[in-house]
């Protein structure tokens, strides 16, 4: 089961399973392909300076968090915290509007480990590519993560490890260069 846009979500349970930052794929020294097509369509940058504003869009700060139930996150086999949905929040960013589904715990140790709230966004896939799914954390509350400008750009990108091992690395990589272009948009103006 994943969430999807027109399903009702009232737990973590379309998240069951393990997610993975999508960054772990990018560390591959054979993303740099990635990372140079995307310089071709970005005036003024160069390999490192697309791998740096990739790893700020779609990192975040734990390699894999387990959904265990409808409730209960595993983070990097450490902290375990039980969740609460909170609230649905649509916004708007860019030509998208997402819908975040925004969950909280008391749990001290998540608080402590930086994850008081817990805002997912449904699996979905861009063509045939990877499915995946964005969500952002934090303790500053679910206004800040949601609408602060500052953060508008932040993306962090998880993905099932069974899915990407059925497309194969490899294959990722390849559509991720076919997607150069695209990419290169999201990538703020060098000053």
């Amino acid at each position: 089961m994943s969430a999807t846009d027109s399903e009702q979500v009232i737990d973590l349970s379309p998240w069951i399973g393990t997610n993975e930052s999508f960054w772990t794929i990018l560390q591959d020294p054979a993303a740099d392909k990635v990372f140079s097509e995307i310089a071709k369509y970005a005036p003024g940058y160069d390999l490192a300076m697309v791998r740096k504003c990739m790893e700020k869009l779609y990192r975040f700060n734990f390699d894999v968090f387990r959904v265990i139930d409808g409730r209960t996150v595993c983070f990097d086999d450490g902290v375990v915290a039980e969740y609460d949905l909170i609230g649905v929040l649509e916004v708007e960013a860019n030509q998208y509007k997402p819908t975040w589904y925004i969950f909280k715990t008391e749990s001290k140790d998540a608080i402590e480990f930086g994850v008081e709230y817990l805002l997912m966004m449904p699996y979905h896939g861009d063509g045939e590519g990877l499915g995946h799914c964005h969500l952002r954390y934090g303790n500053q509350g679910f206004e800040y993560l949601t609408t602060d400008p500052s953060i508008a750009n932040w993306w962090p990108t998880a993905f099932r490890p069974e899915e990407a091992d059925k497309l194969g690395r490899e294959s990722i990589l390849e559509g991720l260069v076919r997607s150069a272009r695209m990419l290169a948009t999201m990538l703020p103006p060098v000053k």
